[in-house]
């Protein structure tokens, strides 16, 4: 039994295979190099992202590190450190820190904590 195709038949059967063909061809191409410079630019976007990061997290100590020297360095702290004397001021001024900083109170308290734990062993 043979089959007898139109020549619209025809066409689209060629047209179809055709398009196979292409689709094949586009997704090769897609992979082989189109993925690559995707690669290549996910990988300088994290790049970027890490120093930023870094940046945030450096900027962030940094300040934690000038807020404790600039407590230290103050003269109610150092005379409540020497006789327990101007705690009101004292918690007055750590008040005012634990309301404008209260992410690195938080830490402080965490790392207090953790090297009082380690003295009491």
């Amino acid at each position: 039994m043979k089959f007898k195709l139109s020549k619209t038949q025809k066409l689209f059967f060629i047209f179809f295979i055709f398009s196979i063909i292409l689709s094949i061809f586009y997704l090769a191409l897609e992979n082989t190099f189109f993925g690559h410079f995707a690669k290549k630019i996910a990988l300088r976007n994290a790049v970027d992202k890490i120093t930023e990061r870094e940046y945030i997290l450096e900027d962030f100590l940094n300040s934690s590190k000038y807020t404790l020297k600039g407590i230290r360095k103050l003269q109610s702290f150092n005379q409540y450190l020497k006789n327990k004397s101007n705690k009101k001021n004292l918690e007055e001024i750590f008040l005012a820190l634990c309301l404008y900083y209260p992410k690195k109170i938080k830490q402080l308290f965490v790392k207090f904590n953790s090297q009082k734990s380690k003295i009491k062993q």
